[in-house]
């Protein structure tokens, strides 16, 4: 037979036995977002302070809101921890009071009135985090037929050629084509380029040809004929195509 002690002591075991699966059956996230979450919206409500108190999160970042801003509103991420940081002593606060109409409050000093900032914290959906944008292709330049107007230039002595470049289609931006023009059988002294800035035959946008002129000056014995080589090249004002008249 159990005696009133033994019951009493059994009664106490079983108790304390329920009171520590009750402990443990708990939700271990029950305060994982104590002010809200995962995302929240706190806007401050009203403000008693003479001092500008600043809200910050656990790490004392400021989040961006003040009770200078009373209406104003920030929505933050897990909202693990908030308190305030008094203005112009840099000192950082965390006692707050939660109200019976939802709102925290906050205070600065130890009249403990617990209205020097008082927010609402309200749970929201969390915005979409931004990525980076897709880079924007670089154009790819638009291959240009050039070409010229003859097959085969003859210059005499005393006379000059013109020398002709199409470009097909129009060009579409401003385009310089470097032109090297060598003598072949003539020395570098016994002819003249003209129409050429830098050793480039330049095109402005919208142009479908351009042209530069050879001079031979008379120096008693022929000059042979020089044929210009042409081909398909792609034009731009960063690496254009050499097109290369020889004698």
């Amino acid at each position: 037979m159990t005696s009133g002690r033994s019951r009493s002591l059994l009664a106490s075991i079983a108790a304390l036995a329920l009171a520590i699966a009750t402990v443990l059956s708990l939700p271990s996230t029950a305060n994982a977002h104590p002010f809200g979450g995962p995302c929240a919206r706190i806007t401050m409500v009203s403000a008693d302070a003479s001092y500008k108190l600043h809200l910050v999160n656990e790490n004392s970042t400021k989040l961006g809101l003040n009770n200078r801003q009373v209406g104003g509103s920030i929505i933050i991420r897990d909202p693990e921890k908030i308190g305030i940081l008094i203005d112009h002593t840099g000192e950082v606060k965390w006692d707050h009071e939660h109200f019976d109409n939802g709102q925290i409050g906050f205070e600065d000093e130890t009249d403990n009135d617990f209205n020097d900032a008082v927010i609402r914290v309200e749970p929201v959906s969390c915005p979409s985090r931004r990525s980076n944008p897709a880079p924007t292709p670089t154009p790819t330049a638009t291959a240009l037929e050039v070409s010229f107007d003859e097959a085969t230039y003859s210059v005499n002595e005393g006379s000059s050629v013109t020398v002709t470049v199409n470009v097909s289609p129009n060009a579409d931006r401003s385009v310089e084509i470097p032109v090297s023009v060598t003598g072949g059988t003539a020395d570098s002294d016994d002819y003249s380029v003209s129409g050429l800035t830098g050793g480039k035959l330049s095109l402005a946008s919208g142009e479908s040809s351009a042209s530069f002129t050879i001079g031979n000056y008379i120096l008693g014995y022929p000059r042979p004929d020089f044929h210009p080589t042409t081909g398909r090249v792609v034009c731009s004002a960063h690496r254009p195509s050499r097109y290369r008249i020889s004698g």
